[in-house]
């Protein structure tokens, strides 16, 4: 690794054990350059905790391991923070514990920082979603994003705006992202209000802190994820409308957030299969807002739902 680098691996987890041999053995291919694993048990109910005890006393990586298990669930965003805390790198990568990352990940996330060393910079990887139903995609990395104002990428998570070229969104996951330790000082860590969207809210409230994003094209993550009920507590759709109340008023219009607003409402409708009730609202759009939103929105909106489906196909 480069002198002078300190990598601290956080590890999160909840209801883990079927997944704790995988992990391990990701975690064993990484300790050639990750300094320190933070693994943090948030408040599993299966048998996360005696599992983990068992796979850390047969860990062979030349990483130091240190292992907490919470009382009590804080959620990603909590654990996260906890894990940032008992840290000493002074660069920090987010694992997952349904994630399988390859050793040159950590390599891009260092090249990337290396600049950026004892100043706020957050850097991303590319990755690849895979769903239990065999559907995959392809999650690219923000890239040439370096020199973009706290505004321009505001509105590119809360609008769409400055999409790749086939429409597609760039990815902010929070288990593709590495950024230095003074990122999260300068940002107060995790805001624990989010159980999801936790990584796009801390991406908007470092680059409030001017810090960058840097990105890459490799992908060099396999993730795995589910789409759930939008119904449920974790649903996405909640935790973007409490992006667009905290960080709305700052970047878009009120016009721009009513549409977005709406735009959440049809696609809970969409997501939940309620056709009838997603009629009146998209006649009630086309008549009350104008065509540069449609505009803007068509292309993302298209590819969002096209996902959404596919990853939802049984």
């Amino acid at each position: 690794m480069y002198e002078g680098v300190r990598v601290s691996a956080i590890v999160t987890l909840f209801n883990a054990e079927s997944r704790l041999g995988d992990l391990f053995s990701t975690l064993t291919d990484l300790s050639e350059v990750v300094s320190e694993f933070i693994i943090v048990n948030d408040a599993s109910i299966d048998l996360t905790e005696i599992l983990l005890k068992e796979q850390a006393q047969i860990y062979s990586g030349n990483s130091i391991m240190k292992i907490v298990n919470l009382p009590k669930n804080l959620g990603v965003s909590g654990a996260r923070n906890y894990g940032i805390a008992l840290s000493n790198g002074n660069v920090i990568v987010l694992l997952d514990d349904d994630d399988t990352s390859l050793p040159e990940r950590i390599d891009e996330h260092v090249r990337g920082l290396l600049p950026f060393l004892g100043s706020p910079a957050i850097h991303f990887v590319s990755s690849t979603k895979f769903y239990s139903n065999g559907y995959e995609l392809f999650c690219p990395a923000p890239s040439g994003l370096e020199r973009a104002t706290d505004r321009e990428i505001a509105r590119f998570l809360l609008l769409g705006e400055g999409q790749s070229r086939d429409g597609k969104f760039f990815a902010f996951p929070g288990s593709a992202m590495a950024f230095t330790r003074e990122t999260a000082s300068i940002v107060g860590g995790f805001d624990t209000r989010f159980r999801r969207s936790e990584d796009a809210d801390f991406v908007l409230r470092a680059v409030k802190c001017h810090a960058p994003v840097l990105g890459t094209h490799l992908s060099l993550i396999r993730r795995g994820s589910d789409i759930g009920s939008s119904q449920s507590s974790n649903s996405s759709i909640k935790y973007e409308r409490m992006l667009l109340e905290i960080h709305g008023p700052h970047y878009i219009s009120a016009r721009e957030r009513r549409f977005v607003n709406l735009w959440l409402k049809m696609r809970n409708y969409w997501f939940e299969r309620k056709y009838s009730h997603l009629l009146p609202l998209t006649i009630f759009a086309l008549i009350s807002f104008p065509i540069r939103l449609f505009k803007k929105f068509s292309t993302s909106v298209i590819w969002r739902l096209r996902h959404e489906c596919l990853a939802r196909r049984k």
